[in-house]
């Protein structure tokens, strides 16, 4: 399906004004499925599939003017060497479906679904979100729901939680969703069509393992089993991203040499004991 043409993405992503009066924002997950020209076009054709899904729920009738229309997001960086970021692709997709360029958050910090939701934290909490909508697959959305209460059971992080839906093409709640009035018929005729791709998306195999291991119990263990797996499926890490590891990495450094110069700052010291002869 032709998309529209579009600007150029900047690496500098701009941030629109949370205008909604309900402070809301829709959250668009990328999509990766390995390296080869079949894997990257079915995660093409999943990636308009949730863009079509976000569209809608942009493009509602339950907004009654485009200023309380929330913005889009997608922070996903790039899943190859020199390749474009995933939240590029993913905003090219949502302005060919008329969704306004102004009205899209990007990053490109982010690589799997764990670091999707920790950054779509990080945002609606330096943003006071209060709704923010998923939008996935069907094939993802109970690992998606799993993953979202692993992120947010973990201590301190329930009290910036924003409402949580998780939106896919068969949910009830879309198909519920009436376009604005003022929607060209056009673009509901492709993005209904692009949703009725997405209900017929069977599940992806490599999802099946990844969905048993979000419900392992243990966060210790199920991080032990986790981490090497992503590392495997997604080997390259976005530049954005490895930089704020390695970041994070110094400041954790620096971090234990002070806390061991403290330590060592109030060892008691014994005054020598004279010898004896």
């Amino acid at each position: 399906m032709a998309l529209a043409e579009i600007p150029r993405f900047s690496d500098t992503p701009r941030v629109p004004e949370i205008a909604s009066a309900r402070r809301s924002l829709i959250y668009t997950f990328d999509c990766w499925l390995g390296p080869t020209e079949k894997d990257k076009q079915a995660a093409k054709e999943i990636m308009e599939e949730r863009c079509a899904v976000a569209a809608k729920k942009y493009f509602s009738a339950e907004y009654e003017t485009d200023s309380q229309r929330p913005a889009i997001a997608c922070f996903a960086g790039e899943h190859e060497n020199e390749d474009l970021p995933g939240s590029q692709r993913i905003q090219e997709i949502l302005i060919g479906l008329g969704v306004p360029e102004e009205k899209i958050v990007t990053g490109a910090n982010t690589i799997t679904t764990v670091y999707d939701l920790a950054a779509m934290h990080a945002f609606s909490s330096a943003y006071g979100i209060e709704e923010t909508t998923i939008v996935t697959s069907n094939f993802h959305k109970r690992r998606t729901r799993k993953e979202v209460a692993n992120h947010f059971n973990r201590p301190g992080r329930k009290k910036h939680r924003p409402t949580i839906e998780i939106l896919t093409p068969s949910s009830r709640s879309l198909n519920q969703l009436a376009f604005a009035p003022d929607m060209s018929m056009s673009l509901q005729i492709q993005i209904e069509g692009l949703i009725h791709r997405g209900q017929q998306r069977k599940i992806v195999p490599q999802e099946i393992a990844a969905t048993a291991i979000a419900y392992i119990p243990n966060r210790k263990l199920r991080r032990y089993i986790q981490d090497p797996i992503e590392r495997k499926t997604h080997a390259h890490t976005p530049r954005q991203l490895a930089r704020i590891e390695n970041l994070t990495a110094r400041m954790i450094q620096d971090w234990e040499k002070v806390r061991a110069q403290a330590l060592a700052a109030k060892k008691p010291k014994f005054p020598d004991i004279p010898a004896h002869g």
